[in-house]
């Protein structure tokens, strides 16, 4: 019976150790049995890529974004072998998208922290810069 958990780990461990044509035949398995198995897709893409197969990596990173459109990691290495395939406005457009995304993070990182702080008294946040960052904060993680 496949088991797509130890798959995946056994693909992780292949490829933290750089044998990544064994790393691959996991990968390759996870996206034939389980295509839906969350977020293997980075890691199958870094594996292409490790084995100079720059098409496949992008395709396989294109897919894990279509699965999930807010992966700043993954779009970050789409942007990568986009400029490696000589694709620039594709890798511009990717490296935007993921920097907005690790500073929509960031942004709502620092609300929360200082929410949480402001409860308890240890903010010097005021009241009124907190309600202005929250709504700018809901604001930007609306679009």
């Amino acid at each position: 019976e496949f088991d797509d958990q130890i798959a995946y780990e056994l693909a992780t461990l292949l490829s933290d150790q750089e044998e990544f044509q064994k790393a691959l035949i996991y990968y390759k398995q996870i996206d034939t049995l389980s295509p839906d198995f969350e977020g293997y897709e980075y890691g199958y893409a870094l594996a292409l890529q490790a084995e100079n197969d720059r098409e496949k990596a992008l395709e396989i990173a294109k897919q894990g974004i279509q699965k999930n459109p807010f992966d700043a990691q993954l779009k970050l290495l789409a942007s990568q072998l986009s400029y490696e395939l000589h694709q620039p406005e594709q890798a511009e457009a990717y490296l935007l998208e993921a920097n907005l995304f690790i500073w929509k993070g960031k942004l709502c990182q620092f609300v929360v922290t200082h929410f949480f702080m402001a409860k308890s008294g240890n903010s010097g946040l005021s009241k009124e810069l907190y309600l202005i960052l929250h709504s700018f904060c809901t604001v930007v993680l609306s679009h």
